[in-house]
């Protein structure tokens, strides 16, 4: 399989319905004017897979597209001049908020998720204020990291660091053009 098969990573949204199925921002996007199913700006999710492997085979909701869509792309950005990069999930209505961590290895990115301490989890990393807060306690308490805790975890999934960051990018475009699709 080559590198560029392996990789599934892209935004998708659902409806109002926890069994509603997702629809990738792609087919939203490719569909004619007016032919847009029902699906919520606040319901997106993540199609992850990596060489055919579902890594978020149950799609929890990670909240508003266009706030996802900003943080990937700063993601993108991080990656690309090799730092790590953080992309927390844009619901603020739950105790515990689960963030993923990109973080460079060679040619490769190693997906993590984790949970901020309790005195940043509403925190987002695009924060111009307390964004460089979290990325410093995430530097310096690595190894303590806690992750969400759940059956589906993500932890040191590798994949091709340029691939991940240019699927960041696109779904960041993405999101954007959906955003506004919606709101028409």
């Amino acid at each position: 399989m080559s590198r560029s098969r392996s990789l599934r990573f892209e935004l998708a949204l659902t409806g109002r319905h926890e069994d509603d199925a997702p629809v990738a921002l792609v087919d939203l996007l490719d569909r004619p004017a007016g032919d847009v199913p029902p699906v919520s700006a606040d319901n997106a999710t993540l199609l992850f897979e990596v060489g055919g492997v579902d890594l978020m085979p149950h799609h929890w909701v990670l909240g508003d597209v266009a706030v996802l869509g900003v943080q990937f792309r700063a993601a993108a950005s991080r990656l690309r001049a090799g730092d790590p990069a953080i992309v927390r999930s844009a619901v603020d209505g739950r105790d515990e908020v689960t963030s993923f961590l990109f973080e460079p290895a060679g040619t490769d990115a190693v997906v993590s998720q984790f949970l901020a301490p309790r005195e940043l989890r509403f925190v987002y990393p695009t924060s111009p204020a307390r964004g460089p807060e979290l990325y410093e306690y995430v530097r310096e308490h690595r190894d303590e990291l806690r992750p969400p805790g759940t059956a589906h975890d993500i932890a040191g999934v590798r994949v091709p660091l340029d691939e991940l960051a240019d699927a960041l990018d696109r779904e960041a475009e993405r999101a954007a053009r959906v955003a506004t699709l919606l709101r028409s």
